[in-house]
């Protein structure tokens, strides 16, 4: 159950902070990706979703962000990215949001392109 628990509220828990202090309201930077691509192939759209999501990743995690949620469409695919989230929070975390996005537009443009 231990693993189902973030590392930085685990943290608390071990040091005794009181319950009431384990909720905050924090601002956050969200970044949302939406990848428009159609593939009628299904074994290529999972192999370049595949790629898509290690790459992104890739890059976020430098900048303290995580990929928090993914919604699958019919016409494409939206990353939903936070960044500042407890535990891992930067200053200026909106400019390491920006720099990610353009670090992964550029990215997928390659990927896309070449199943294009």
């Amino acid at each position: 159950m231990l693993s189902y628990i973030p590392k930085t509220a685990l943290r608390k828990l071990e040091d005794r902070v009181p319950q009431d202090f384990l909720c905050e309201l924090r601002p956050v930077t969200i970044l949302f990706l939406h990848l428009n691509f159609d593939t009628k192939d299904i074994v290529s759209f999972r192999s370049v979703l595949n790629n898509v999501n290690s790459m992104m990743q890739d890059i976020i995690r430098p900048h303290n962000g995580e990929v928090n949620k993914v919604f699958l469409f019919d016409k494409g695919c939206t990353f939903l990215c936070v960044f500042g989230l407890p535990g891992v929070k930067l200053p200026h975390e909106s400019i390491h949001a920006l720099q990610s996005a353009f670090q992964i537009f550029n990215s997928c443009s390659e990927i896309i392109g070449k199943i294009g």
